[in-house]
């Protein structure tokens, strides 16, 4: 079941960023453009903001099913340990701020009459949120480093 989700949430992050760079180009290409929020602007916030809960709940499953929530219970040796603080603490913490401004600018995008703050609200927020979640990627490069596509 562990590995399934492991790799499940490694090509899972692959549509997220797909879907959060769609909603945040697109968003920001018509605010400098000519400031029309379209029902795609639309579609691609609200698949945006669906395959962000739909990674986080797999993350959440690997988070226990892992044992990486057992690393609580020693924690000061898992801040001593780089892999064992990124993947206990700072991917966590840095995942679930970007799955919260992902909601929040939703929620602000659809309380606004306005396609102008609607459009400069996704990208505020979209954006700021896509940001988070490249940080927080194990990518190939760092030092906590996982492969650009899992497949075992």
């Amino acid at each position: 079941m562990g590995l399934f989700l492991l790799i499940l949430h490694s090509w899972l992050r692959w549509l997220v960023i797909l879907l959060g760079l769609w909603a945040w180009i697109s968003a920001f290409r018509h605010l400098l453009g000519d400031k029309q929020y379209l029902p795609a602007h639309r579609r691609s916030g609200l698949l945006f903001m669906i395959s962000c809960d739909v990674q986080l709940l797999v993350g959440i499953l690997l988070y226990f099913v892992d044992g990486w929530a057992s690393q609580w219970h020693n924690f000061s040796q898992t801040m001593a340990n780089a892999t064992a603080r990124f993947f206990t603490v700072e991917h966590e913490v840095m995942m679930i701020l970007a799955w919260i401004l992902v909601h929040i600018g939703w929620s602000q995008v659809k309380k606004s009459s306005d396609a102008s703050r609607k459009l400069s609200r996704s990208v505020i927020f979209f954006g700021i949120a896509l940001l988070l979640i490249l940080l927080a990627i194990p990518w190939p490069f760092r030092e906590v480093a996982r492969p650009w596509l899992r497949t075992s």
